[in-house]
């Protein structure tokens, strides 16, 4: 593979041959704010300009460390720039887009031919801005030069997040402040729904305060998608004349309200899809008389036209993060929200708290989380919740996981136990689609199968636990009316398909368990890698049964390494002997 040295000095012998090409210095790249540590070449070239006719152009290229296993990078120096920075794949400081690097393959070994593909696409780019050929690709583009800063406009500091997709009814849409700015949102514009509903509920969560923000939205609007767009008072108001009455109407009373500041938002139809743009005027102030206006008789309406039309307005670009638009970047489609599964997972230890990982894997599922107990340090390496969580509870705890990774989530957790959940509120319970116990409390697991086999519980269960070592894991799928949790059992509560030997659990082995310092501190050794196995080898089976749909009742069992419970002398079951480790057995009968 060509290292980057040889690949400079290839292209700037080889390249030389056919182009006016050298280095810039230290000194050049000071002048021209580039990283002085960085690459640099300058390129003096030619292309056809209009009529055919020759022109010459300069362009500087950027080689990354990585030339040539990632492209390069071309742009326009501040003196070409001036000649075409308005042409469509130009950038503000003069970046070229010249491929997509995602899609984009190259030959490392042919550095020069990398290079020279590169310019060939500039100059077709300049060539077809002069020749407004390509005019139609603004179009695509539009929402990037939209927020460009053009002729020394100030940033655009309005950072604003959209929580629906579409073009919204104007009547629904609402925006609020946020008093401390959200990562880097300080507005949220939203359509006051159940998508609305829980995102607040989510800022309460957090504890972040917000007020209620003035905002109107026009609906639909037609853009002469070329820029630049540093609109100002008047222009805005020319824009909106050209739309039906009823939304001038909208637009003049909002202006004209003591509502303050303006923020009007509009949807525009790119690739199919309406996206939303945003805008704030200027406060309104008129003080005093002003000539051809009588004293209180101009309207901010007025304004925009005549004392204040030159005024900016400063642009937006309001950011979606909706369920729609996640639905759209992760799987490629949207689906019925009313699909969704219910999770109940009721204990958040080890096993249960990483099964939530699994599980989050389904289209936005909802979950109920039940555990009565706070994360304790000691457990901390094997859960799915790290340091800032301890001594903090566990449901709470995966709750605040879960809906700072995706707001939208819809979580309820009880820090109880399962039993006090099913005497006070078995409706939340049964209110779920499947139920998760990852107690490992034997006689708790009874006692739910056998209110599944009562008809108590409702929904499907899996019960899931470990044998020490997580020599083997192993869950039993419970569907109502089917094949009860007590038959997989043999006396002595003793699950028929252990790996451990019944004589070992009889005799209460020892080795089986480790104590720590301390009464009830007691616990099954294994670490982290053992639980990422046995979870991530027995859900594709579990996501079987949920996809089917499956009403009979089965044991799942997974076998793992089994050496370390050979070297303790701890004796194995007729069962780890006949299957082969790291498989899974399924038992149907």
């Amino acid at each position: 593979m060509m290292d980057f040295e040889n690949a400079k000095a290839i292209v700037l012998q080889e390249l030389g041959q056919i182009e006016t090409i050298y280095e810039l210095s230290t000194e050049e790249k000071e002048q021209l704010k580039y990283n002085v540590h960085s690459t640099y070449l300058s390129v003096d070239t030619e292309f056809l300009g209009k009529e055919g006719v020759v022109q010459s152009i300069t362009f500087h290229i950027h080689l990354p460390m990585s030339f040539p296993m990632v492209m390069p990078k071309i742009s326009l120096p501040v003196v070409e720039l001036e000649k075409y920075r308005s042409f469509p794949h130009i950038d503000e400081k003069g970046g070229i887009c010249l491929f997509d690097d995602d899609t984009t393959r190259t030959n490392p070994e042919n550095p020069v031919g990398i290079l020279l593909s590169c310019l060939r696409r500039a100059k077709e780019i300049i060539e077809q801005g002069l020749a407004k050929t390509n005019y139609n690709d603004y179009k695509e583009e539009f929402l990037v030069y939209w927020l460009y800063r053009y002729n020394g406009e100030p940033d655009l500091d309005m950072a604003v997040l959209q929580l629906f997709s579409g073009d919204p009814d104007p009547a629904k849409v609402n925006m609020i402040k946020l008093d401390e700015p959200l990562h880097l949102f300080s507005y949220v514009v939203h359509q006051n729904d159940e998508n609305a509903t829980t995102f607040l509920n989510y800022l309460g969560f957090r504890k972040l305060s917000y007020k209620d923000q003035p905002i109107c939205h026009l609906g639909p609007v037609s853009w002469n998608y070329v820029p630049p767009f540093n609109l100002r008072n008047k222009d805005v108001k020319q824009i909106v004349s050209r739309l039906p009455k009823e939304v001038v109407n909208r637009f003049k009373n909002f202006i004209n309200s003591g509502k303050t500041p303006k923020f009007l938002t509009a949807s525009v139809l790119l690739n199919g899809r309406y996206h939303l743009i945003g805008w704030r005027h200027a406060d309104f102030k008129v003080v005093g008389k002003r000539k051809g206006f009588r004293n209180g008789k101009i309207t901010n309406y007025e304004l925009l036209s005549s004392l204040q039309a030159n005024d900016p307005v400063v642009r937006t670009s309001p950011q979606e993060y909706s369920p729609d638009q996640k639905q759209l970047r992760s799987i490629g489609k949207i689906f019925d929200a009313k699909g969704n599964k219910k999770f109940l997972v009721a204990g958040l230890g080890s096993i249960g708290s990483n099964l939530i990982y699994f599980l989050n894997t389904y289209n936005d599922p909802e979950f109920r989380l039940v555990d009565p107990d706070d994360l304790s340090l000691d457990n901390i390496n094997r859960h799915l919740l790290g340091f800032i969580y301890s001594a903090r509870g566990k449901a709470v705890g995966v709750k605040s996981y879960l809906i700072h990774k995706n707001p939208f989530q819809k979580v309820e957790y009880r820090k109880e136990s399962v039993l006090d959940v099913m005497r006070n509120a078995p409706e939340f319970v049964n209110n779920a689609d499947y139920i998760f116990i990852a107690i490992g409390k034997t006689n708790i697991e009874q006692y739910l199968g056998s209110l599944v086999e009562s008809g108590k519980i409702t929904k499907p269960m899996f019960i899931l636990w470990v044998e020490p070592y997580l020599s083997a894991g192993h869950a039993v799928y419970l569907h109502p009316g089917s094949r009860p949790f007590r038959s997989y059992f043999e006396d002595y509560e003793l699950f028929k398909y252990n790996v451990v030997h019944r004589d070992a659990y009889l005799s209460n082995h020892p080795l089986l368990h480790l104590k720590q310092a301390g009464c009830q501190t007691t616990y099954v050794p294994y670490g982290m890698v053992d639980i990422t196995l046995f979870l991530s080898g027995i859900f594709p089976y579990i996501n079987k049964i949920i996809s089917h749909g499956r009403k009979d009742s089965c044991a799942l069992s997974w076998v793992g390494d089994l050496d370390q419970l050979r070297a303790l002398n701890i004796p194995l079951s007729d069962f780890a002997t006949s299957v082969n480790e790291r498989t899974i057995t399924i038992h149907e009968g």
